[in-house]
């Protein structure tokens, strides 16, 4: 498969989004290859570069390609739906 993705984890401090790449999917957890170091879920646990984990799938955001649909409507500056008056 090897989808690319997003590690988030929200804390106290704030969101962060860890750069990963998804090896293959369980009913319930994703086993990813994190590409940088990072914190994971729990106290003083420790992520680093290369690692292979298994996480919760609600903790991984997939990585979306642009659509050509969207990347014309940016490039014509609309800002969104046009009312008559």
């Amino acid at each position: 498969m090897k989808d690319k993705g997003f590690l988030c984890i929200n804390s106290w401090a704030g969101r962060t989004e860890t750069p990963c790449v998804i090896l293959r999917e369980t009913p319930k957890r994703f086993v990813i290859r994190l590409e940088a170091d990072c914190a994971l879920p729990g106290r003083n646990r420790r992520g680093i570069k290369a690692e292979e984990i298994r996480v919760a799938r609600y903790s991984i955001r997939r990585e979306v390609g642009i659509q050509p649909f969207s990347a014309e409507r940016a490039q014509s500056g609309h800002q969104g739906v046009e009312h008559e008056r």
